[in-house]
């Protein structure tokens, strides 16, 4: 079932409860990103247009690309930008982000992604289609995402993802092996006596190898996938 919620930033969002509804990781990563006047987006694995909407509230890019495989989604994503008059601004482009690179002329200043964060294989199957293809790497893996970055981002160029702290190895791994080097992290947590589950981190196209870690954040709802 459709609804249309209402942000309090002066936009309003269009969800449909029966698929997928963003949540609290996709609010947290639009916090974490940083966009300068004028900059050029792209968002990967957009949903219905969150992490857009959200950029929009904060800063001023001069266009926000949302790239997203489900077509149910993708049609949200683009009413959703009709319905607060960003059509302009935006392209919402219903295709896998393998091929993100097909609807560039030139490299972005930033990427954004929320992505599937569970191994194919692995992790509780949701019975929903479209819940089961946003949760898990059915259709992208780790290294498609860094290998589209790479191809999108401009050189000096910042990546934002959340993905599983669990994860963290690994994907810093394939970062680095695409010449991103992971430049900010931040840790999630349920409560303060929870182990991490999610993280946000940063990367910088050919940037050097330190790295800022951020004071942990607590009491953060949904992270207890």
């Amino acid at each position: 079932m459709e609804r249309i919620d209402d942000l309090q930033n002066g936009y309003r969002i269009i969800q449909d409860t029966d698929t997928f509804c963003f949540g609290t990781d996709a609010v947290l990563l639009s916090d974490f990103a940083t966009v300068k006047n004028g900059e050029r987006v792209i968002d990967l694995c957009c949903g219905n247009g969150i992490i857009p909407l959200l950029l929009f509230a904060k800063y001023k890019p001069s266009h926000v690309t949302g790239i997203e495989i489900q077509e149910v989604s993708a049609n949200l994503a683009k009413r959703t930008m009709q319905l607060n008059n960003l059509q302009d601004k935006t392209t919402i482009i219903c295709d896998n982000l393998k091929n993100a690179k097909r609807f560039i002329e030139k490299p972005v200043d930033v990427v954004t992604c929320n992505p599937p964060y569970t191994e194919w294989g692995s992790g509780y199957v949701n019975d929903c289609d479209s819940k089961m293809i946003a949760r898990h790497e059915i259709f992208c893996q780790l290294n498609d995402i860094f290998k589209s970055v790479s191809e999108i981002l401009k050189f000096g160029g910042r990546f934002y993802m959340v993905h599983k702290s669990e994860r963290l190895a690994e994907i810093i791994s394939i970062a680095k092996s695409f010449k991103l080097e992971p430049k900010e992290l931040q840790f999630l947590h349920g409560s303060v006596d929870k182990n991490s589950k999610l993280m946000l981190i940063s990367f910088l196209n050919g940037g050097g190898s330190q790295m800022t870690v951020y004071p942990p954040i607590f009491d953060v709802k949904g992270t207890e996938i």
